[in-house]
C-alpha cells in the first residue's frame, strides 16, 4: 500500500524559519504532506502553510509580521507579554478561526500548565491552540482554553508525532533545535534561552525514533531563537538539509 507524508515540525523561535526551507525542498521533490504536525514555531509553519501559502509567501508575511512592535507595551499586570495582540494579528490571516478551514489537516501540541500535561489539537477553533503553543512559560500570559491554562508544547513535546499511523504515513521530523558548544560567553537571557532548548532536546530524541526520515543542519546551532535578521540564512539551510537527503526521500515516494 502506497504510503503519504506526514511532516512533524519543532518549536525553536526564529529558528522554525528552518521549516520554510524543509517545505520548499519538499515542493522541489513534489512531496506534498498529507498531515502536518508542529510545536510553537512549528505550529505557526504548519498553520500558514496549511492554510494554502507557499514557503516563499509564508517567509514575506514573517518577515512583514513585526513581532516584536506587536509585543511592545503589551505587558499584563502580572508582568507577562500578553498574547492578545498576537490573536488580533493573526486573525488577519485566519478569519475563520478553525482546524476545518485549512487544506491540510493540522495538529497543535500545548502544555496544560495547571495539569503538565500535553495536549493536541485538531479541531475546533484554531488561533487559541495556535497562540498557546507559541507563549513561553514565565514570559507570555498562559492561553484560556475550556477553563484550562496552555503554554508552548516544546517543553513535554517539541517533535510532535503522536497519533501517526505509521500504516498510513512515512513520517519526516524537521527539527530546527540543534544544540552545539557555546561559541561566545553567556548572559542571562542567552543562557536562559540554551537551558530551555536543552531541556526540550530530550523529548526530539524521543520523537525522532518514530521518524522514517529526520531532517536537522548543524549550522542551525549558531543562530537564537531571537534572530529574526537572519532568517533567509536558516530557510537555505532547511533547503539544504532536504537537498541531502534527497535520495532517501525519493525512495520513500
Amino acid at each position: 500500500m502506497k504510503k503519504d507524508f506526514a511532516l512533524s515540525l519543532s518549536g525553536g523561535g526564529a529558528r522554525g524559519f528552518f521549516h520554510l526551507g524543509v517545505l520548499q525542498g519538499l515542493e522541489e521533490l513534489q512531496i506534498q504532506p498529507a498531515r502536518i504536525l508542529g510545536t510553537s514555531a512549528g505550529a505557526l509553519a504548519a498553520t500558514f502553510y496549511a492554510l494554502g501559502m507557499r514557503p516563499d509567501e509564508i517567509a514575506r508575511s514573517f518577515f512583514d509580521f513585526d513581532f516584536w512592535k506587536i509585543l511592545r507595551l503589551s505587558f499584563t499586570t502580572r508582568g507577562l507579554i500578553s498574547t492578545r495582540p498576537v490573536f488580533k494579528a493573526l486573525k488577519d490571516y485566519f478569519p475563520d478561526d478553525n482546524f476545518e478551514s485549512l487544506r491540510i489537516p493540522v495538529t497543535i501540541a500545548c502544555t496544560n500548565f495547571r495539569k503538565g500535561e500535553i495536549r493536541y489539537f485538531d479541531r475546533g477553533p484554531l488561533l487559541n491552540p495556535l497562540i498557546a503553543s507559541i507563549a513561553i512559560p514565565a514570559i507570555f500570559e498562559p492561553v484560556e482554553i475550556e477553563g484550562e491554562y496552555y503554554v508552548d508544547g516544546g517543553p513535554l513535546d517539541n517533535l510532535p508525532v503522536h497519533g501517526v499511523d505509521q500504516q498510513k504515513y512515512h513520517l519526516i521530523g524537521s527539527n530546527a533545535n540543534v544544540i552545539g558548544p557555546v561559541q561566545n560567553s553567556l548572559n542571562i537571557i542567552s543562557a536562559t534561552e540554551r537551558a530551555f532548548f536543552l531541556a526540550v532536546s530530550g523529548n526530539v530524541k524521543s520523537s525522532k525514533k518514530n521518524c522514517d526520515l529526520f531532517l536537522e543542519h548543524p549550522e542551525m546551532s549558531k543562530y537564537r531563537a531571537s534572530d529574526l535578521k537572519h532568517g533567509e540564512e536558516m530557510i537555505q539551510l532547511g533547503l539544504d538539509a532536504v537537498h541531502s537527503k534527497k535520495d532517501a526521500l525519493l525512495g520513500l515516494k
